[in-house]
């Protein structure tokens, strides 16, 4: 399940790119997901200073619980 929050004079204004943005976060989400792998090195490589392997590799068990499924995202409203 993907959400979002935001301002909401911000929302109303911009549409648009509101809804850009949430799709381009759901192809994101959906692809860390479908490569979890890549997406755990990358972060380790990134934040090695501030993590190290085994903890990455938890952390991402873990949100893996809360996101789902590969190929699985749910939008709410």
């Amino acid at each position: 399940m993907l959400k979002s929050a935001g301002n909401q004079r911000w929302l109303e204004k911009n549409p648009q790119l509101a809804k850009a943005l949430m799709r381009a976060t759901a192809r994101s989400v959906g692809y860390v997901i479908e490569h979890p792998d890549e997406a755990t090195t990358a972060f380790a490589a990134k934040y090695s200073k501030s993590y190290d392997a085994n903890f990455v590799k938890q952390q991402w068990h873990d949100t893996m619980q809360v996101l789902g499924a590969p190929g699985v995202i749910c939008w709410t409203r």
